[in-house]
């Protein structure tokens, strides 16, 4: 059967032959044919026709995928951070820590006699015991009252003071040690003893003994003396040795000043070892008998004793014995 004679038919035809006639225009449409077959085939097998989702990048190596999941809210998920951000706050001040409380200093603790010595009664006190008076502390032997040592030991590590009228008595088994300052003001106010009296007992002197002007320090009944290398000893008054083997040994210093008198007699002996300086500015008396003041002269094993001040010439030396 053929077809019908249409202008359609024509133009078809017409386009047909002169394709066919036409191999470069068979060409081309050869070429627009298989792409077109190409873009159906991919549509069918190659899946959806839109663009392909980007591969993600990789990890990072040391470095842990972060986690994309979202977290479950909690109920008390906001007030836990308003709390953190209150105490984060910049502007928030700190507490200071307090400062420590510094330990107080213990105040020193007064003294007096009646707190060491017991009244027999009235004014004449017995020390209780052996007794240290405190680098802080002053002792003082008041006017009128007269204090025994009692057979024991009073140590002076601050300052001891005999005041006019009051007096100090250091009998046989009796050790007075000074360390710090003695300062003896008394005469004995005429009542039989001195302001000091060292009646067959020991003073040890490491510190400063003063015999001020009007007072009186007596050695009797072979009490002795050792006045140490660091001990000083200055008489402005009065100071008596006497009756046999009461001595004075000194390797510290021994001032005797103007107007003072020191008194040694009855074969009491003053002995000056190497280190020691007995200093003369006022006047030795070698009084009623024989005393003795012996001075080292460097021939013995006790060194060089020194004899000087303004009346040296009046300390009669009698040898460079070494006891």
């Amino acid at each position: 059967m053929s077809k019908p004679n249409t202008p359609l038919n024509g133009l078809v035809s017409g386009v047909g032959s002169f394709v066919k006639n036409n191999k470069v225009i068979s060409a081309i449409l050869a070429i627009v044919l298989l792409a077109l077959l190409a873009g159906v085939a991919f549509g069918i097998f190659g899946g959806s026709s839109s663009a392909p989702s980007p591969s993600p990048s990789p990890t990072p190596p040391n470095q842990t995928k972060p986690d994309t999941t979202e977290p479950t809210a909690k109920p008390d998920a906001a007030p836990a951070v308003a709390n953190v951000r209150r105490t984060t706050n910049p502007t928030a001040t700190p507490t200071p820590e307090p400062n420590p409380t510094p330990t107080p200093t213990p105040a020193c603790p007064s003294i007096s006699v009646a707190d060491i010595a017991t009244s027999n009664p009235g004014i004449t006190w017995s020390l209780n015991g052996d007794t240290t008076i405190l680098a802080c502390q002053t002792l003082v032997i008041p006017a009128g009252h007269l204090l025994l040592l009692n057979g024991h030991t009073l140590t002076n590590n601050g300052e001891v003071t005999i005041a006019i009228d009051g007096i100090l008595i250091v009998e046989i088994g009796d050790v007075l040690t000074n360390n710090g300052t003695m300062t003896n003001y008394s005469d004995g106010g005429g009542i039989g003893y001195p302001g000091v009296y060292l009646a067959g007992g020991i003073l040890n002197n490491y510190g400063t003994f003063n015999n001020m002007v009007g007072s009186d320090f007596t050695v009797n009944e072979a009490g002795v003396v050792y006045n140490y290398s660091s001990g000083t000893i200055t008489n402005n008054a009065f100071i008596e040795f006497y009756v046999s083997y009461t001595t004075l040994h000194n390797t510290g210093s021994l001032v005797n000043q103007v107007g003072a008198v020191f008194l040694y007699q009855l074969q009491a002996s003053i002995y000056n070892y190497g280190g020691g300086v007995l200093t003369n500015n006022g006047t030795f008396n070698i009084g009623n008998g024989t005393g003795n003041i012996y001075n080292a002269d460097g021939s013995g094993a006790c060194g060089t004793g020194l004899v000087n001040g303004t009346n040296s010439a009046g300390v009669v030396v009698a040898g460079a014995t070494c006891p």
